[in-house]
């Protein structure tokens, strides 16, 4: 098993993060690539395994995000460990592309960083209203263009079946 290069202190506010490092080094570094540096986890193996796989994998990286609340963690790095996440589900879900991107991307490893750096160098405080504001942003172009496509989609739908009854 590899060492994850992003350590959480042992404990923060009386509480045990070590289980929060191994819950990420499980999901992004549990094997090594034989010969090379490179690393990965169960994470990108259980995308293999249809929407069961995807299920256990995102549920694991929200309850890493959970805790990591739970433990302290400012709204800011919550929000940020969530977009993460959220960029990590969407791209995954690109035939062929997604799972390159599951092998190299490693959300849950880029999260524990994340609150290293939280943690031990009072990064990332502050509110998250901002990325929420940027996520929602998002959320709502990608809404409007998946209605519109759908609007085009029926609209040539029409068109074909009525030139089949002209």
């Amino acid at each position: 098993m590899s060492t994850n290069k992003h350590k959480l202190p042992e404990r923060r506010n009386n509480v045990d993060l070590k289980r929060l490092d191994q819950l990420a080094n499980f999901l992004d570094n549990t094997f090594k690539v034989p010969g090379t540096n490179m690393t990965f986890g169960i994470d990108p193996l259980l995308g293999f395994i249809p929407i069961a796989g995807d299920l256990v994998s995102y549920t694991m990286s929200l309850l890493l995000i959970y805790y990591s609340a739970k433990y302290g963690a400012s709204g800011k790095v919550v929000t940020k460990m969530l977009g993460n996440v959220i960029v990590d589900f969407a791209i995954g879900k690109i035939p062929v592309l997604g799972m390159i991107f599951d092998f190299t991307y490693k959300a849950n490893d880029r999260n524990v960083k994340l609150l290293r750096e939280h943690f031990n160098e009072d990064k990332h405080q502050g509110s998250a209203w901002k990325y929420l504001f940027v996520y929602f942003a998002i959320a709502t172009v990608l809404m409007l263009s998946l209605v519109g496509l759908g609007i085009w989609i029926g609209a040539v739908l029409c068109n074909w079946v009525s030139d089949l009854f002209v």
